[in-house]
Parts: structure tokens; sequence; C-alpha cells
């Protein structure tokens, strides 16, 4: 899931990216009754070198996909897209999954194997720019809420307008704040018509 590759706001290490660009894939699986019930070495690696605990297997294992997932629309795509490969019809789609200093660019292709629905994530590119604190997760955070989308990691500005973060933080004025806003995660327009567009393919 988008949630769970992204390992959302961790602070992404050079190593990691090593690792996630050397050909390596994340891959999980999911059983019948959709509980994560594989993570392999490179998801362990990833969550192990990003200090995220949570996202370690013993973690996520056991749990339902959807504990993971909240976004109605991100929620609704994955069901097709399950029902799919469950169906023997092989699902592939990209996404971003950025980190502070780096944006990523990634390809995830869905299968399904007898009983089982295998996730498997890789790297088609990277790049560096400077340290984005909206997106550190040590970063301090207030009780205000801005909206990221899960799928190109846009920002809700306001009025329905996304931007990219180094644009958002400047339009939000968050260097002015004391504390940096939480992140909620979303589906901005342009992503919510791409997504639609799947689904209509998946389920006709």
């Amino acid at each position: 899931m988008l949630e769970l590759n992204c390992l959302r706001t961790a602070k992404f290490h050079r190593r990691s990216e090593i690792c996630m660009n050397n050909g390596t894939k994340v891959v999980y699986r999911i059983d019948s009754q959709d509980r994560i019930v594989f993570v392999n070495d490179v998801w362990q690696h990833f969550a192990s070198e990003n200090d995220a605990p949570d996202y370690a297997a013993e973690g996520v294992l056991n749990r339902s996909l959807w504990d993971f997932i909240t976004d109605s629309t991100t929620r609704q795509f994955y069901q097709e897209v399950i029902k799919a490969a469950r169906g023997e019809k092989p699902v592939t789609f990209n996404f971003r999954c950025d980190s502070a200093e780096y944006r990523r660019f990634m390809k995830m292709r869905v299968t399904g194997e007898t009983g089982l629905v295998q996730f498997e994530t890789e790297t088609l590119a990277v790049e560096q720019r400077p340290p984005q604190p909206l997106l550190d997760r040590h970063s301090r955070r207030s009780g205000e809420l801005v909206v990221i989308c899960g799928w190109c990691k846009k920002i809700n500005i306001g009025q329905a307008i996304w931007k990219e973060v180094e644009h958002a933080i400047e339009a939000l004025r968050v260097f002015e704040q004391e504390k940096i806003p939480q992140l909620s995660h979303g589906m901005c327009h342009g992503c919510y018509v791409m997504v639609s567009e799947q689904l209509k393919n998946l389920c006709g």
C-alpha cells in the first residue's frame, strides 16, 4: 500500500536510497482475509534504516491491510486492484514516494498467487532536493493539518490548489510558524481523475 511503502514522513538515509535503487524490490503479501502475512528483507532493512519501528515486520504482520489505508478513494482503488489480482489480472501503476530529501518515482505490480496477493514495488527514478521539514517525521508538529496527496505528493494550499512541497511551504508560510503542521493524506483532483480511469478499466 502507498502508506506503508513510503514509510510516510521518514527521513531517508543515503544507504536506504542506495538499497532502493540497486534493483531490489520491496515485497509484501496479504492472505484471503486481507491480512499482511509476509514482508521481505528489503522492507525490513528500509524500516530499520529509517527509524520507523512501527513499520517493521512485527508492527505490520497479521494486521489488516485496511488498518493502513484511510483515504476512501485510495481504499476503493485498492479493493478493485486486489479483486483484479485475485481474478488473475495483474495490475501495475506508478506513484510518488517522497522523503524529506528525495523525490522518488515508484512502480507497483500487484499479482495473485495461490490464495495470496503480492505487492511488489521498485524505484524508477530518484531526484535529490534540499531537505523539506514538512516531510521529516522528526519535525515538531502543531495541531494544524494540511493535506498531502498520497499519489503525487503535492500539498493542498487551499481552494483545491495543490503545489509541490517546496512551493506549498512558501504559500502556507510554514517557516513563520513555531511548529510544522501535521500531514493528512488525501488525493488531488488530477490524481483522482487518473485513479478513476484506472478503476473503470479494472471494473470493466
